[in-house]
């Protein structure tokens, strides 16, 4: 019979580790950042050595451009036509190896490095014409995608990938419509596992068949000659929730001697701003759907560690620090998030203490209860002999107006029984007036014909 010992127990681990999460399968939660068109979906397909993961990211985008189909229809005919169109265009096709022809002879900084300032010099209305038909002020927009990966030992891996669209494309404000949506994103993911983790009856396997915090985050430098941005150096304050690994795309723009001189200027600057990355020295990657870059004069191979960092990149991410990445958003991010949010709520590191806090949080909050509804009837009851005082004092100034209104219609209905009254004596008098004024003119009559008579009679004697 053989005895079993505790150093082969301990050799056994590993594999019985290895065994419990092949069962479980990994979570890997990826979130990209960086320009449009700097290469986030090529990178991708060539860490994980499948360009699927290039075509359904591209697919996705197209959906996103079909909606937006009305504003190609507006691009005025020349945009097409000029050599702004033409450069551009060779310059996006520069990822692919085959396809990548130039026409016209060209140096090898020409090549490499899109000269944006010389041909704004040639062509000085193009800029009014993209102003006018994009967004003056775009917010950037998270892409997510879901792959499942399986290694040659059946180990399952999801990968959730969150690609940033439109990031840096904002003309005013970059800090609130590149980085803000980016951080809320972070924070919203990070809530997620703190509701999850919070519930009374809860499934461990759940819980970690369903993680919602973002692991790592490749952070794209363009290949220019000085290292970082005021947008980059923002977005590596500001996004502080997730672990980031510095990426410079397309560093076949730099000589030997640049990328040198990069590093250092890289370290410079995330001593002086007293940043907290993952990995501080940069990967500087060349990226093709095609394993190749082809230029005029000849091909550089992207895995070849002589001229990319893609090889050390892959290592670095899936085979070297897969956990540790997982580890360190747990640690790092997570962790420090959620004991802010239960200090925030006044909980503290003791349990009996947060026990007795709650206790007499409740005890208080019942005493406070009972003191709002005693407050709240007590304002009830004043508000009420307040509003039967106003309807008192309002009654007894419409009976005073109502008796006001009274008086003055009986003192002028009195008036008008005054006037008709001397109306009435005042046409009596008239009337016997008028009778006596008619009897003397009667009388006068009489009296001449009387004596127009006599006068006759005389005349005749």
């Amino acid at each position: 019979m053989t005895s079993v010992t505790l150093k082969d127990l301990i050799s056994n681990l590993p594999a019985m580790y290895v065994q419990s999460r092949r069962r479980r399968g990994f979570i890997f939660n990826l979130l990209l950042v960086g320009d449009s068109g700097i290469g986030k979906s090529t990178l991708l397909a060539n860490i994980f050595n499948d360009n699927s993961l290039y075509q359904i990211s591209e697919q996705k985008q197209s959906e996103n451009d079909t909606k937006n189909k009305n504003l190609d229809d507006e691009v005025p005919p020349d945009f097409e036509d000029s050599d702004i169109s033409e450069k551009s265009e060779k310059f996006e096709l520069s990822e692919d190896a085959e396809n990548s022809k130039s026409e016209n002879d060209k140096s090898v900084s020409e090549t490499v490095i899109y000269e944006v300032p010389e041909i704004l010099e040639s062509k000085p209305e193009f800029e009014l014409k993209i102003d006018s038909i994009h967004e003056p002020n775009k917010s950037a927009k998270i892409q997510s995608s879901k792959h499942i990966l399986t290694s040659k030992n059946n180990l399952q891996i999801t990968l959730n990938v969150f690609e940033v669209k439109n990031f840096n494309e904002s003309m005013e404000n970059k800090t609130q419509h590149s980085i803000a949506p980016i951080i809320e994103f972070l924070e919203a993911r990070l809530y997620q596992d703190f509701n999850s983790e919070s519930k009374p009856k809860r499934c461990i396997k759940e819980m970690e068949s369903q993680v919602h915090r973002i692991h790592t985050c490749l952070y794209l430098i363009p290949a220019i000659y000085r290292p970082l941005r005021a947008i980059d150096l923002a977005a590596f304050k500001g996004l502080h929730l997730v672990p980031i690994i510095p990426v410079v795309a397309r560093s076949d723009a730099l000589t030997t001697y640049e990328k040198t001189e990069f590093q250092t200027r890289l370290n410079q600057e995330i001593t002086a701003n007293q940043l907290n990355l993952f990995h501080t020295s940069a990967f500087y990657t060349i990226c093709s759907l095609e394993q190749k870059r082809n230029y005029q004069w000849g091909a550089s191979l992207i895995n070849n560690p002589a001229y990319s960092d893609l090889t050390k990149l892959r290592q670095f991410l899936l085979e070297d620090n897969l956990l540790n990445l997982i580890d360190s958003s747990t640690e790092s991010c997570y962790h420090p998030f959620r004991e802010k949010i239960l200090k925030k709520a006044g909980f503290t590191e003791s349990i009996s203490e947060n026990l007795d806090n709650i206790v007499e949080s409740g005890e208080i909050d019942k005493t406070e209860l009972k003191n709002s509804f005693i407050m709240k009837v007590k304002a009830s009851e004043a508000e009420l002999q307040r509003q039967n005082e106003v309807l008192i004092l309002r009654n007894k100034r419409l009976e005073g107006k109502m008796k006001a209104d009274t008086d003055e219609l009986n003192r002028q209905k009195k008036h008008q029984e005054a006037l008709e009254q001397s109306f009435l004596v005042r046409q009596n008098e008239l009337m016997s007036f008028m009778k006596q004024k008619k009897l003397g003119n009667l009388g006068m009559t009489l009296t001449r014909d009387q004596l127009g008579s006599v006068d006759s009679l005389n005349t005749r004697k």
